[in-house]
């Protein structure tokens, strides 16, 4: 995946995924979602066929990286529970 900054100020940061489909993208958005001073956590993709997702987040407490950074890690660390969860019933 590559990600390219589209703009980027302190409480504001729009990027696109590229490479990337709604899948990623609703799992990050809804991440977002989950953290106090998130006002806006929210995507498109602008052709069905041939877009790359664009990610937009506003936050009002924190910076809106430091937002997606915590997002990401959250997701990675769940994505390791699964795997710990889905390995011992695969024995």
């Amino acid at each position: 995946m590559d990600v390219e900054t589209i703009e980027e100020k302190k409480s504001k940061l729009h990027l696109a995924l590229q490479g990337e489909t709604h899948t990623f993208s609703n799992l990050l958005r809804e991440q977002l979602w989950k953290q106090d001073g998130v006002k806006i956590a929210a995507y498109r993709i602008k052709h069905p066929l041939l877009g790359n997702p664009e990610l937009l987040v506003e936050t009002t407490t924190s910076e809106a990286k430091e937002a997606v950074i915590k997002a990401a890690e959250e997701l990675k660390g769940q994505n390791k529970e699964f795997l710990k969860a889905f390995k011992k019933i695969v024995k």
